[in-house]
C-alpha cells in the first residue's frame, strides 16, 4: 500500500481479523457505508484464498509479530522448517501472494500486506489497526487505555468490560502446539486473567456478587483447572453461606485434575480443608485474595492462621512497590501479588518445586521450597507408565523379543511407503513428463516420507502399549520403574530462603541433601535444624520492628529493616533461644495450642459475657502472649501461636454499643479500639494494648460493666 495510505485513518477497518476461538476474516462491504447504517462485514471463506493453507499460515505468524513484521526468511524457516524436498522460497512466494492479491486486498484495490526492501533483506509488514483490525491487538490496548485511566484515579470499569467481551476462546485455538504462538498466547492469557480479576473487584466495590461470581463461572468452565479462579469463587461462594456449592465446584476441579493425572495445589486443598471445618475465611480478608493461604509440613506446629496474618500485614508494602512499577500487573489492582515457579528439581526419590511470592513476608528477598515425595510404583498398575518408561525397565529375554517384533512391525510398514516412492520414482515417464511433473513428484515423496515418519512414530507407540500391557509384572526390574516414575504424592511447604540465602547453589544444595541424608531428612520435617529455629524467630518479630508505624513504612525502609534484622537474628538466636525466660514464657504460651472451634482459656469468660448482651456478637478471638523477652535492647516475641496482642474482635456490634464501649474505655487503659497494626482481617476488634495480661482481667470486666449497664436501661424502660 502506497504512503499515503498508510497514514489514512477510515471510520471503519477495511479488515477484521478474529484470532479468539473460531479463526475468522472479515471484509469490510462499502456499499453499507453510504446506507448511514451500522457498517456491515461479510466473512472470507476459504475459496478466496484456494484452499493454500500456507497463506494464513503466514497470516498468522505475522499477526504474532512485535509491529506485525517479519523478514523473509525468518517466515519461510517458521513455516518450513524442515526444507528438504521443497522449493520453499516458490511456495513462500505463492503463499504471499495471494495473501496479498486475494485476502488482504480491499476495495481500492490495494493490499493490507506490506513489503519493505531494506539493507538486510524483505521484510513483510501487515498493515495497522485502524485499517486491519485484530481483536486480540483490541484487547491489549482496552487493557493499556485501562491502566492509563486507573493511573489517573478513575474508573476503568467500562473499558474492562469491552475487553473482556472481545475473547470468545483460546487464541489461535487451530494452532495450540506451534512454537510461534507461545509467546503471544502467554501475554494474551496473562492479560485476559488481570482483566477478569479486575472486573471481579470492581463487580464486588458496587455490590455486583451475581456480576463477579458469573465472571468466575464463566472462566471456569472454559478453563475448569484454573485454581486462582477456583479459590477466588469457593471463597465468594462461601462468603454467601453457600459452603456446599463451593466444595462442589472444588470435587469438579480435582476429578478434572485427576483425570490429567495431576492434584489440586496445596492451598487449594487447604483453602478446602477450611471450608469444610467451617472455619475458612478466618484468614481470609474481604478482597477474596487466595495466594495468601498456605499448607505446613508434616511435623511443623505453626498454624497456617499466623502466617496468612504476616503475609496481610506486608500486603500494604508490597501495593506500594508495585503502583511504583508501571506494569500490567497493576491492573488487577489489590490482587497483583504474583506467585511464580522459579525453579524445578529432582533428587533421588524427591521432586523440588522453589517459587518466587511477591506477597511473602520479605516479597521479592524470598524463595519458598515446595517437596513431594515419589510414589511407591510397586502397587501403581503398568497402565499407568508411559510406553518407554516400561520399554527401559523390561528384562530379558523379553526387551530382546519385544525389539525384534518391534522392528518387524515397522519394516513392514516402512514398506509400504516405500513402494509408493519407488513408483513415483519409475523411470515409465518420458524426459518431457519428467521435466514437467518433477516439482509435484518431489513434493510428494518428501510428503509421503513425512506421513511415514509420523505414522511409525504412531505405530511404535501403538505396539508398546498393545504388547507391554499384556506382559506380567515380573518381566520389568522394578527398580527401573520406580526410578523412571514421574507419580509424586502431594506437594508439602519445606522451607523458605531469605535474602543472600536464596541463591540458586544454596538452595539446590540444600534440597540434594534432603533428598540424599535420612537423618538430615527427618531433622528439617521435625524442625529441629538450626535454620528452621532461627527463621521461626525471625518470622514472628519481624513486623515488631515497625509497631503501629508499619502502614506508613515506605518498601525501601522495610526492606533494608528486615535485611538487618535477619542478619541480627542469625548472629544471636542461639543465645536467644537458651535464655531462661525465653523459656518460661514459651512454656506458658503453649501449655495452650490454639484451635478454631475452643475458645482460649484466659479469655474465655470475657468472650461469653459479651455473646449475652444483646446486639452483640463475637467472631474471632486470642488470649495473647503472655510476655517477651529482652536482648541487647530488643524486646522479642517468643514463638508460639498465640497473637502479640490480645483480642476479641465482632461480627456483630450494634452502634449504641460501641458508643457506650468508647464511653467506658478511658476507664480500662489496657484496652483499645484502634485495629490491630497490619491486621487487615479484623476489622471491628477490641484488643491490648500490650500488655495481655491486663488485657485479659480488664476485658472481663469491660464485659461485666456493659451487661449491668444494659440491664439497669432495660429496667428504667
Amino acid at each position: 500500500m502506497k504512503k499515503a495510505n498508510e497514514q489514512y485513518r477510515p471510520s471503519y477497518p477495511l479488515i477484521r481479523v478474529i484470532t479468539f476461538g473460531e479463526f475468522v476474516l472479515e471484509r469490510l462491504v462499502t456499499s453499507s457505508l453510504h446506507s448511514g447504517e451500522a457498517p456491515c462485514y461479510t466473512r472470507i471463506l476459504p475459496e478466496e484464498w484456494d484452499n493454500r493453507n500456507s497463506a494464513m499460515v503466514l497470516l498468522k505468524i505475522l499477526l504474532c509479530q512485535e509491529q506485525r513484521r517479519a523478514a523473509r526468511e525468518g517466515l519461510i524457516s517458521t513455516i518450513w522448517p524442515e526444507r528438504t524436498g521443497i522449493n520453499t522460497e516458490h511456495a513462500f512466494d505463492a503463499a504471499a501472494s495471494i495473501l496479498r492479491r486475494r485476502v488482504l486486498r480491499v476495495s481500492s484495490g490495494e493490499s493490507l500486506l506490506l513489503t519493505t526492501h531494506t539493507s538486510r533483506g524483505i521484510s513483510f509488514k501487515l498493515a495497522a489497526q485502524p485499517l486491519l483490525w485484530v481483536d486480540a491487538d483490541a484487547l491489549l490496548a482496552y487493557s493499556t487505555q485501562a491502566l492509563r485511566v486507573t493511573s489517573q484515579g478513575q474508573n476503568p470499569l467500562a473499558l474492562l468490560e469491552k475487553a473482556h467481551a472481545l475473547v470468545h476462546g483460546e487464541f489461535l485455538e487451530d494452532d495450540l502446539t506451534y512454537i510461534w504462538t507461545q509467546r503471544r498466547r502467554h501475554t494474551l492469557n496473562g492479560v485476559r486473567r488481570r482483566i477478569l480479576y479486575k472486573l471481579v473487584e470492581l463487580y464486588l466495590k458496587e455490590k455486583r456478587v451475581w456480576q463477579a461470581e458469573e465472571l468466575l463461572y464463566a472462566f471456569l468452565e472454559e478453563n475448569p483447572t484454573d485454581e486462582d479462579a477456583l479459590c477466588r469463587l469457593m471463597i465468594l461462594l462461601v462468603e454467601q453461606g453457600r459452603r456446599q456449592e463451593a466444595l462442589q465446584l472444588y470435587r469438579y476441579t480435582v476429578d478434572v485434575l485427576r483425570e490429567e493425572q495431576r492434584g489440586p495445589a496445596p492451598y487449594t486443598k487447604d483453602l478446602a480443608t477450611r471450608i469444610r471445618s467451617g472455619t475458612a475465611l478466618k484468614e481470609q480478608t474481604t478482597n477474596y485474595v487466595t495466594t495468601y493461604t498456605t499448607t505446613t509440613a508434616p511435623g511443623w506446629g505453626r498454624l497456617s492462621r499466623a502466617r496468612t496474618l504476616r503475609k496481610l500485614k506486608v500486603l500494604a508494602l508490597q501495593m506500594q512497590m508495585l503502583v511504583m512499577n508501571v506494569s500490567l500487573y497493576s491492573i488487577v489492582g489489590r490482587w497483583s501479588i504474583m506467585r511464580t515457579e522459579v525453579d524445578k528439581m529432582y533428587y533421588d526419590n524427591y521432586l523440588f518445586r522453589v517459587e518466587l511470592d511477591t506477597g511473602a513476608e520479605t516479597g521479592t528477598n524470598q524463595l519458598t521450597v515446595w517437596y513431594a515425595e515419589k510414589i511407591n510404583t510397586a502397587t501403581m498398575p503398568l497402565a499407568q507408565f508411559k510406553p518407554q518408561q516400561l520399554a527401559k525397565a523390561l528384562l530379558e529375554p523379553y526387551k530382546s523379543s519385544f525389539h525384534i517384533q518391534l522392528e518387524q512391525e515397522k519394516n513392514n510398514h516402512r514398506r509400504l511407503f516405500e513402494n509408493e516412492i519407488a513408483d513415483l520414482q519409475s523411470p515409465s515417464l518420458t524426459s518431457s513428463q519428467r521435466k514437467t511433473e518433477s516439482a509435484k513428484i518431489k513434493y510428494r515423496i518428501n510428503d509421503l516420507r513425512k506421513q511415514m515418519n509420523i505414522a511409525l512414530q504412531r505405530l511404535e507407540v501403538d505396539f508398546m502399549h498393545r504388547v507391554l500391557l499384556e506382559l506380567d509384572r515380573n518381566c520389568f526390574d522394578a527398580r527401573i520403574l520406580q526410578r523412571e516414575s514421574c507419580f509424586f504424592s502431594n506437594e508439602h511447604f519445606l522451607r523458605d530462603f531469605y535474602f543472600e540465602e536464596s541463591s540458586k547453589q544454596h538452595i539446590r544444595s540444600f534440597c540434594r541433601k534432603f533428598a540424599t541424608n535420612e537423618i538430615y531428612r527427618q531433622q528439617v520435617i521435625a524442625r529441629e535444624a538450626p535454620w528452621a529455629k532461627r527463621n521461626a524467630l525471625f518470622l514472628r518479630n519481624l513486623y515488631t520492628l515497625f509497631g503501629e508505624q508499619l502502614h506508613s513504612t515506605n518498601s525501601y525502609e522495610y526492606e533494608n529493616k528486615a535485611r538487618d534484622f535477619f542478619h541480627w537474628i542469625s548472629r544471636y538466636y542461639e543465645s536467644i533461644l537458651a535464655l531462661p525466660e525465653y523459656t518460661r514464657i514459651q512454656y506458658i504460651d503453649n501449655a495452650f495450642t490454639p484451635d478454631a472451634n475452643e475458645l482460649d482459656p484466659y479469655i474465655r469468660s470475657a468472650v461469653e459475657l459479651l455473646n449475652r448482651i444483646p446486639g452483640v456478637t463475637t467472631r474471632f478471638s486470642c488470649q495473647g502472649i503472655s510476655g517477651k523477652v529482652q536482648f541487647y535492647g530488643r524486646n522479642l516475641l517468643v514463638v508460639s501461636e498465640h497473637e502479640e496482642y490480645a483480642y476479641i474482635s465482632f461480627s456483630k456490634l450494634e452502634e449504641p454499643l460501641k458508643k457506650a464501649i468508647a464511653e467506658a474505655l478511658p476507664r480500662f487503659p489496657g484496652i483499645t479500639d484502634t485495629p490491630i497494626p497490619g491486621n487487615f482481617a479484623l476489622w471491628s476488634v477490641l484488643r491490648s494494648t500490650g500488655d495481655n495480661i491486663r488485657f485479659r482481667t480488664e476485658i472481663t470486666e469491660l464485659a461485666q460493666l456493659l451487661l449491668e449497664t444494659i440491664g439497669q436501661r432495660e429496667c428504667s424502660t
